[in-house]
């Protein structure tokens, strides 16, 4: 399979001697995409980002050094076979729907010259089973891309060869017929404020099905349902990068995405994040598009905490607890929860006093909590472990600002 196009591969060959009369097939991929005139003023639209206040810049196709191109093992392709001149249909194909494998070297599949001296080919992928009309194959991008084999199964390409002579190597080069469109989201300042594993990103509002007329090469989107596409994340946990980078990848059908609606939908952790369309979009068969989405207000990355039961308090034993934490006793939560995985930073809960627009100064520090101002913290002079007002700002001191916050009350915590 592939992830786009962007130059000429190695071709695989299939041995010409594995059989008598076999057909030698040399098969590849071509990799210039395409970007037609018109796509000029499209490609600077912008997304207006309803949660973070700022724009999603759209970007040309991605270039070619963020893609590679390659079949790999396990890929199938379908061959049509007509005599030279004559026209693609289910009544004249000579060979109908022959089926090729890649075992990771090379193509395996045993397909005999027909009768006749000069031929055109037509080739598609991925192979259909039983597929006996070329004029109209039906095809649907996956719904659901997020597993590498269904964002691979939602490729779709076409290779056509023509007045191939009888027993001369059939060279097959397949283009992509579909958009590639990939969303990066920006790292947060911290991990706690990151993408995290659970991050699921959709494309909304997606025609996800169509026709391929075999003959031309041409898909055609059916109009009308719309769905979701849910993205396939690039980086794997495996990956280095798996922690700083954060790219989403998706194959749809060519189709214009209208201004006006919303174009992204995020959710991690119990959160959602709607990304609004502000101007049209023409994606183009053979493309690539690239969505950068600028860092999530408040995000966070948590862990779901299910309902049960625990032990609240402490022991009767403990000579430090004051008396409104005695006696330890069980609690039931009939709810589940989702708890932050990091603990919250310095820096972070100083974005947080300024955000509510708290004033420093004093001995202590209170913020809003239910209508009313709680104490939130004491402030101690010089302590690395909370934030500290400087001209004006709540600030952590130079180096603390990932350091976990502490000495906070309750209701400090709770706000």
């Amino acid at each position: 399979m592939l992830m786009s196009c962007q130059e000429k591969l190695d071709l695989a060959v299939i041995d010409p001697n594995s059989g008598r009369g076999n057909m030698a097939f040399q098969i590849g991929i071509i990799n210039n995409t395409k970007v037609d005139d018109n796509q000029k003023n499209v490609t600077k639209a912008t997304l207006q980002s309803s949660k973070s206040n700022g724009n999603m810049a759209l970007t040309p196709p991605v270039s070619a050094s963020d893609f590679t191109a390659s079949f790999s093992a396990g890929d199938t392709i379908g061959i049509f076979v007509v005599p030279a001149g004559q026209p693609l249909t289910a009544g004249n194909s000579l060979i109908a729907n022959a089926k090729l494998s890649f075992n990771g070297t090379k193509w395996m599949g045993a397909v005999n010259w027909p009768a006749g001296t000069s031929f055109d080919f037509y080739a598609y992928y991925p192979y259909r089973v039983g597929l006996t009309n070329p004029a109209s194959i039906s095809f649907s991008v996956k719904k659901d891309q997020t597993i590498w084999s269904d964002f691979q199964q939602s490729d779709l390409m076409f290779a056509k060869a023509e007045a191939i002579n009888l027993g001369a190597t059939v060279q097959l080069d397949f283009k992509h017929l579909l958009s590639l469109v990939q969303v990066e989201l920006e790292a947060g300042t911290s991990k706690a404020s990151s993408p995290d594993v659970d991050m699921v990103v959709n494309l909304t509002n997606i025609i996800c099905d169509g026709h391929l007329a075999l003959a031309s090469g041409t898909f055609t989107p059916l109009s009308g349902q719309q769905s979701s596409v849910r993205m396939y994340r690039v980086e794997q946990p495996d990956d280095t990068d798996y922690e700083t980078k954060f790219t989403y990848r998706a194959l749809l059908p060519a189709q214009m995405l209208e201004g006006g609606k919303r174009s992204l939908f995020l959710s991690q952790s119990g959160q959602s994040y709607i990304q609004q369309q502000k101007s049209s979009l023409q994606l183009l068969g053979g493309t690539s598009h690239r969505i950068d989405v600028p860092q999530l207000k408040n995000l966070w990355r948590a862990v779901w905490i299910p309902a049960g039961t625990f032990q609240m308090g402490s022991p009767a034993t403990d000579p430090y607890a004051d008396a409104n934490e005695k006696p330890r006793h069980w609690v039931k939560l009939t709810k589940g929860f989702y708890m932050s995985r990091y603990e919250v930073t310095v820096a972070e809960y100083a974005d947080f006093l300024n955000a509510m627009n708290i004033v420093g100064g004093g001995l202590s520090v209170h913020v809003p909590l239910d209508g009313n101002m709680v104490l939130a913290f004491s402030v101690f002079q010089n302590l690395v472990s909370q934030p500290h007002y400087i001209d004006g700002k709540w600030k952590a001191l130079p180096g603390s600002e990932n350091v976990p916050m502490a000495v906070v009350f309750f209701e400090g915590a709770k706000a």
